[in-house]
């Protein structure tokens, strides 16, 4: 088994962020890469857990769940691993108001954080339907086990997907996640 630094995304979230639709602040797309993901948190890492100095947080896997993990210690024993990416650093967004544009998607009023992720590996079909990747969430970054017969450097990153491809892979995570 290897031991892996794991992030747990809604399976909503989780679908849109694997096939590069996910919204995102209008501001920061301009400043990186295709290929770039944003995952918007309320929380730095740094706040919560002991990583030393970062980012950049290499190969982090992202689980997906139907369950909003909403307090701390909450877990969903049945999370699925649906893929992996760096987060390479973290934005400090402004304090966001009730209209502001976050506020669309989910976020109260309040302070934000923007994850920008790249190198974002979506796990093949044969292995989203390995019950071994049901490895479980926790609210945070967590760490789990996986078998090291997953071998990461082997993943396809998104923008090398075509648009049938990202399609499709909608459509494999919904269909896993249920």
């Amino acid at each position: 088994m290897q031991n892996v630094l794991c992030l747990h995304l809604h399976s909503s979230w989780a679908s849109l962020f694997f096939c590069g639709n996910k919204p995102s602040n209008a501001d920061l797309p301009e400043r990186y890469a295709r290929g770039t993901q944003f995952e918007y948190r309320t929380w730095h890492p740094e706040d919560r857990h002991d990583f030393g100095s970062g980012p950049p947080y290499k190969d982090i896997v992202i689980t997906a769940s139907n369950f909003y993990l909403g307090r701390d210690g909450e877990e969903d024993l049945n999370a699925l691993a649906i893929g992996v990416c760096d987060f390479v650093a973290i934005e400090f967004l402004d304090e966001i108001g009730a209209e502001g544009h976050l506020s669309k998607y989910g976020f109260s009023a309040g302070v934000a954080y923007a994850w920008i992720a790249q190198n974002v590996r979506p796990f093949p079909k044969d292995w989203l339907i390995d019950l071994e990747l049901r490895i479980g969430a926790a609210r945070g970054f967590y760490r789990s086990d996986i078998p090291k017969r997953y071998d990461f450097s082997v993943l396809k990153r998104i923008e090398e997907f075509n648009e049938a491809e990202r399609c499709a892979l909608a459509a494999q995570h919904s269909l896993v996640l249920i």
